[in-house]
């Protein structure tokens, strides 16, 4: 079988967890043509009355012979070459179900997490808080009790 120009188209779809790949191929074949031999004896030939034919196919080729009335022989040959177009068709579905599970689980386990711990900053903020109000009562502790004995 011969072969001619291959024309071939590509398309590719992808949405967010399908990717779809389709390429489709079209090559004309050619099918070679085919030969039919017509063997016929000469006694058979002369007893074969007018518009009686002798006939022979092999493949696409076919052979007649017909007795005309007034005693030729007339022959009659055709062959069909035959050009076929074969379409290839293929498409690949890929799928990514599990990569998308996969991301969904790890981003709703971050956002479950909560932090209890205070920062550097509230840290310090608290601290200074508790000093300087354990100084504030110190001082006025002190200073009541300063005008309580005064009062004695």
């Amino acid at each position: 079988m011969e072969t001619s120009s291959e024309t071939s188209t590509s398309l590719s779809h992808r949405t967010d967890s399908t990717v779809i790949n389709i390429e489709k191929t079209v090559k004309p074949v050619v099918v070679p043509p085919s030969e039919a031999e017509l063997n016929i004896p000469q006694d058979a030939l002369n007893n074969l009355p007018a518009g009686g034919s002798f006939q022979e196919k092999s493949g696409n080729a076919t052979v007649r012979a017909t007795k005309q009335k007034d005693g030729t022989l007339t022959i009659t040959a055709s062959c069909d070459s035959l050009t076929l177009l074969v379409e290839n068709l293929k498409q690949e579905v890929y799928h990514f179900r599990d990569e998308n599970t996969t991301l969904k689980t790890e981003l709703n386990e971050q956002k479950t997490q909560t932090v209890y711990e205070p920062s550097g900053w509230q840290w310090f903020q608290i601290w200074w808080g508790r000093i300087v109000s354990a100084i504030l009562a110190l001082w006025v502790a002190g200073r009541l009790g300063i005008k309580r004995l005064d009062m004695f």
